[in-house]
């Protein structure tokens, strides 16, 4: 059976309410900041923590972004211990795939401190086979993630699933198929390339449930 490859927020999660919140209120001290523009915020999105602050701190030396930083992933797994933030039906079609014999993980742009209060405060982490972030594996871009589950799992046939630009570039630096899964993230023209494009996660798992009927595999 194939490796899938979940990206997480826009294909798992929805966390933007409670990472917007954080964000506004960890630069509300800062009078150049205070009045951020929650469109920026959304711009940052599917990025690194560290391209994120550079972003959203332009001219602030590195020391500073760093300690916003470290704030940031206190106040957001605070934030996501009172909130359900999964998407609907992930947590069934997780374990369907599952059941149905498919290897699951991660490669998420976030810092370990997120990866692991998704995975625990939403009850998922049991469905995935050791899932993986930026920083987990110590990388520079999403590719750094997929390049590690690869090595990992060499006798397997890997598909990303993700629904941003990043997730269809990182797939094609390693030339593994992606799956695009639209989100409402998901910017014209963000997944061409994907071999499959996909609504959301239930619609995954008919589809793959389609292709088995048919006699044919991921």
């Amino acid at each position: 059976m194939a490796l899938l490859i979940f990206d997480i927020d826009g294909v798992l999660v929805d966390s933007s309410q409670q990472t917007v919140e954080v964000i506004k209120n960890l630069l509300a001290p800062f009078p150049q900041l205070k009045e951020i523009a929650q469109q920026k915020i959304n711009h940052t999105f599917g990025m690194s923590e560290e391209d994120m602050w550079a972003y959203l701190m332009p001219g602030f030396p590195f020391e500073k972004r760093k300690e916003i930083s470290q704030s940031y992933d206190v106040e957001i797994v605070k934030a996501l211990k009172k909130n359900v933030v999964l998407l609907p039906h992930v947590k069934s079609a997780l374990a369907a795939l599952r059941e149905a014999g498919y290897i699951l993980t991660t490669a998420s742009n976030c810092g370990i401190p997120y990866l692991n209060a998704i995975l625990d405060t939403q009850g998922i982490r049991k469905y995935f086979e050791d899932p993986q972030c930026l920083e987990s594996v110590k990388g520079k871009k999403k590719a750094d993630i997929i390049a590690y589950h690869s090595k990992k799992y060499p006798n397997e046939k890997l598909y990303m699933i993700g629904d941003r630009k990043s997730d269809m570039e990182a797939a094609e630096e390693l030339k593994i198929p992606a799956i695009g899964c639209k989100s409402r993230f998901t910017r014209d023209g963000e997944l061409e390339g994907a071999c499959y494009k996909v609504k959301n996660i239930s619609e995954l798992f008919n589809f793959i449930t389609i292709l088995q009927k048919k006699g044919e595999k991921l």
